[in-house]
């Protein structure tokens, strides 16, 4: 591609440039089930699977749900609530 500059134009400061887009997800995720076996297993099932695409971002949780029940929720919204939670890969 003759002529063509991959280089900011001309008068142009790094400042000016637009950020580059977050790298986390900025969705949450939840999924809630009767037993913690059940959610454990869930969790574990999607972290490996995560981990295996090479994903090591988008981590899994249990914690407390809302009414006598366990959440699989992702580690942002676990960490918010301010909860224990459990993880494992």
């Amino acid at each position: 591609m003759r002529g063509t500059s991959l280089a900011p134009t001309q008068g142009t400061t790094p400042s000016e440039q637009p950020d580059k887009p977050d790298k986390m997800k900025t969705q949450s995720y939840c999924k809630f089930f009767q037993t913690k076996d059940g959610a454990m297993q869930f969790m574990r099932l999607q972290n490996r699977a995560a981990a295996s695409a090479g994903n090591r971002r988008d981590v899994l949780c249990v914690t407390d749900g809302p009414s006598d029940n366990f959440a699989v929720v992702d580690l942002k919204t676990a960490i918010e609530l301010g909860n224990g939670y459990s993880w494992e890969a």
